[in-house]
């Protein structure tokens, strides 16, 4: 799975690229959610609680950053996170 969240301007607020599911993980209710992206998915539940804010799955085509990093997770040892950029070698936008 490859994520991107991204402020009103397009900034990148954080980036990740794991072998967890890729059904829309924050908006999902599922349990099942990689165990090491749920202290973050939680976190971004809390936050969403005080901010005015919305959550949108795009297809691949909307947002090729995500997708790259999908392909990235692909090949990874480990999962990935960036705080406020993405790896170099993907565009931001």
């Amino acid at each position: 799975m490859g994520a991107v969240a991204s402020d009103s301007s397009g900034e990148v607020l954080a980036a990740l690229a794991c072998k967890g599911p890729g059904d829309g993980a924050i908006n999902s209710s599922i349990s099942n959610i990689h165990s090491a992206l749920s202290p973050v998915l939680s976190d971004c539940r809390q936050l969403m609680s005080f901010l005015s804010c919305t959550i949108q799955h795009l297809h691949r085509e909307g947002i090729p950053v995500a997708h790259e990093l999908a392909k990235r997770a692909l090949h990874a040892e480990a999962d990935e996170y960036w705080i406020e950029e993405v790896p170099m070698g993907i565009a931001p936008n």
